[in-house]
């Protein structure tokens, strides 16, 4: 037990200096391009981790044209989709650096340190897409938040940069289908999130998924973090609060796990001593 309660302690620990690592690089190397929560120069990076594989990121982020050219149709979607825009290489960073950037990535998807209003529109959207938010709410938000993960579903942030209309559409109508058919990228989403079966969206004519995926791409590059909100500053002091809170928990778990461990000895002590004199007192 002791043994146990120290290897959870070390290991609550090395997860929290993990986090803190990848959010300085994530803040240092992918943050004037990338928000976790919103769409910039490049996708938005909620439920990265969850869409593409360990393996794949790290040779993405390392040389993301090396992929590109390689004839990888994902990263080959990306790249036109933003403009044929290239992607500064990353070769400095070793595996375990981009390791710690995911995991930052990871826990900031499900977990986000901001307040996020994630139902916010600014005004004067276009009736198309503000028709597409309520078709989002009436069949995806159940599941789905766009900026954040769910517990049951990723991010839907960029996913029309990621994917043609064509590909889009044929999931969303039957995942199971494009799943059974082989295709390598929803088979890895579907096992990243348990294989949660996604509900068949059939009934929705091809019109009604792209007003959807309409507001989804106009929703994807807004900054939602703070909206409608009276006092930004006092929210982002908040938030940055809730930041330290979080680093802080972690911090303390071996520090308690420490004082359990010292509180067992010392019943362990008590009760030999009882015992060696209870045996004295016997043999007298």
């Amino acid at each position: 037990m002791f043994l146990i309660l120290i290897s959870f302690g070390l290991y609550a620990q090395k997860k929290s200096e993990t986090y803190e690592i990848g959010k300085t690089y994530f803040r240092t190397h992918c943050s004037s391009c990338h928000g976790v929560h919103e769409e910039r120069y490049g996708p938005m990076l909620a439920s990265i981790s969850k869409k593409r594989n360990t393996g794949w990121l790290v040779s993405f982020i390392h040389n993301s044209q090396t992929v590109i050219k390689s004839g990888d149709l994902y990263a080959n979607e990306l790249f036109e989709k933003f403009n044929r825009q290239t992607m500064p290489s990353f070769e400095h960073l070793s595996e375990k650096d981009i390791e710690a950037i995911l995991y930052y990535i990871e826990i900031e998807s499900l977990q986000p340190g901001e307040y996020l209003n994630d139902s916010h529109m600014p005004a004067g959207s276009s009736e198309a897409v503000l028709n597409g938010k309520q078709e989002f709410v009436d069949h995806c938000s159940m599941c789905h938040f766009i900026h954040k993960e769910s517990d049951f579903a990723p991010a839907l942030g960029s996913v029309t940069k990621r994917h043609s209309r064509e590909w889009l559409i044929s999931f969303i109508r039957h995942s199971q289908g494009k799943i059974r058919g082989g295709d390598l990228y929803a088979i890895d989403l579907y096992n990243s999130f348990d294989k949660h079966v996604m509900t068949r969206m059939e009934f929705l004519d091809a019109e009604e998924i792209n007003s959807i995926l309409d507001y989804i791409e106009f929703e994807s590059t807004v900054n939602v973090a703070y909206a409608g909100k009276i006092n930004k500053d006092q929210y982002k002091k908040q938030a940055v609060a809730l930041i330290k809170e979080t680093s802080n928990k972690y911090n303390v778990v071996p520090i308690i796990c420490f004082l359990i461990s010292i509180s067992m000895l010392l019943v362990m002590i008590l009760q030999f001593y009882f015992l060696l004199n209870f045996i004295n007192h016997s043999e007298k």
